[in-house]
């Protein structure tokens, strides 16, 4: 143990004296004695080794103690101090030496503590951790940025994810595909988890561009990061009233996956349409029953079912919307049997102030007479600026479409039969939680 623990010092001695890439392969080549050295030992050191500001060797025995996972949770705050001060300790001339055990160190860290249930503790040591990796440029995605992410919605804390999702999603993408560390997996990660984060804030056209942006990147072989996203594209889509039609420039792979892999959400899709385009609804209506009874399983393992009762709530928002392009005064008592959903509309007073709230219809209700007054719908002034503006932007989007759709297709990884996986030091162990994989999945440059 000792002579474990010696030969790893001896290799974290050399900072200052040796250049500093020799002292890094030399503590890679030592870190596996680690797990010879008591816990007690290591987090003696630790503190050791940042007394002498010793930053890179603490960054890699810090590791090495979160990897005893529930030891190193036990004194959490004392855990969270080291990792402070060895962000600190490491400078930016550094950090590109280091930057992949110090992704590493603070993915599992974050693991850990979602792990053992306080993943709010993490959040804030996480972005301390991005803000050295990114040197404070915006706009750049990290290996890091999933695993914050996963740390928002585990703790079910929103804001601090919102100012790295609230940014050009362009320079996003294009800093992401350009990254010479980022690994294909938390490019998908970062969109899927950003459309998990917008979903849960019911902000449904975010949700639905970070959804299909995850499904959409270039990939010779769909992984089941993007199968994930696309069952939850589906089903945002419908609350949207979008086509669930994926874009031309998306996978093949993906099409042809999601045929047999999302057989269940596009049943959801056809069944809401159904219920929204037609007037008999008595057998449409058993079809959202037969998929809970038959597939509620696979629903709750995929953690889908509240998004698909919110899909048939709209659905009977849609259809009571339809009743104010009918009628201009109707009586409360009356609203579910025209909408054909005496058994899901309890309440017709509250499911029609509900949407007058969320201004999905025009009106107001009428106390005295126990009736809904519809108002015609307001018309929309368009202004011929804001309507230049939108063309140019359209036809920007499409030659950059057409661009990256050019390159993708001539790009040699791209165009190999099989995809390889990246070597195991680079994959983001992140996504081990959802047993998701990243295989296949390719990111050529857009650049001209």
């Amino acid at each position: 143990m000792v002579n474990a623990l010696q030969s790893f010092m001896a290799a974290a001695n050399q900072y200052g004296s040796h250049p500093l890439k020799e002292v890094v392969e030399a503590l890679k080549k030592a870190t596996p004695t680690l797990n010879k050295v008591s816990y007690a030992d290591i987090d003696k050191f630790v503190d050791v080794l940042i007394g002498k500001n010793n930053g890179v060797g603490a960054c890699f025995l810090l590791h090495g103690k979160i990897k005893r996972g529930s030891e190193a949770v036990a004194d959490y705050l004392q855990l969270l101090t080291q990792s402070k001060k060895v962000i600190d300790l490491i400078n930016d001339s550094e950090i590109e030496y280091v930057y992949e055990k110090f992704s590493q160190t603070f993915t599992d860290l974050a693991l850990l503590y979602v792990d053992n249930k306080i993943p709010l503790h993490g959040i804030k040591i996480l972005k301390f951790a991005i803000q050295k990796l990114t040197r404070g440029v915006n706009g750049t995605i990290t290996n890091l940025h999933p695993a914050l992410l996963g740390l928002c919605l585990a703790a079910n804390r929103f804001d601090p994810a919102l100012e790295y999702l609230n940014l050009d999603a362009e320079a996003i993408f294009l800093n992401a595909i350009n990254g010479p560390v980022l690994d294909s997996q938390s490019i998908l990660l970062f969109f899927y988890y950003g459309g998990m984060i917008y979903i849960a804030l019911e902000m449904w056209e975010e949700a639905s561009f970070y959804l299909q942006t995850c499904v959409c990147l270039p990939a010779v072989s769909a992984s089941a990061i993007m199968v994930e996203a696309l069952k939850k594209l589906i089903l945002v889509n419908c609350i949207l009233d979008k086509n669930e039609a994926l874009p031309s420039y998306r996978s093949a792979a993906l099409q042809r996956a999601s045929q047999f892999k999302c057989t269940t959400y596009h049943a959801v899709a056809a069944s809401y349409n159904e219920i929204c385009t037609k007037k008999d609804l008595s057998k449409i209506k058993r079809k959202f029953s037969l998929i809970f009874n038959k597939d509620g399983d696979q629903l709750r393992t995929d953690k889908n079912t509240g998004l698909v009762r919110k899909v048939q709530d709209h659905s009977i928002f849609v259809r009571t919307n339809q009743l104010s392009q009918v009628f201009t005064r109707l009586k409360l008592s009356d609203v579910r049997a025209y909408l054909e959903f005496k058994d899901e509309v309890a309440d017709p007073e509250i499911l029609v102030q509900s949407l007058i709230q969320k201004s999905l219809i025009n009106g107001q209700i009428d106390q005295r007479t126990e009736s809904v007054i519809f108002a015609e719908s307001a018309k929309v002034d368009i202004d011929a600026n804001q309507l230049e503006s939108a063309m140019k932007n359209c036809v920007e989007l499409s030659e950059v479409l057409y661009k990256c759709h050019q390159e993708m297709n001539l790009h040699p990884i791209y165009l190999q039969k099989s995809g390889k996986k990246g070597g195991a030091s680079g994959s983001n162990q992140f996504a081990g939680n959802m047993m998701m994989e990243d295989e296949g999945v390719v990111a050529p440059s857009v650049s001209s």
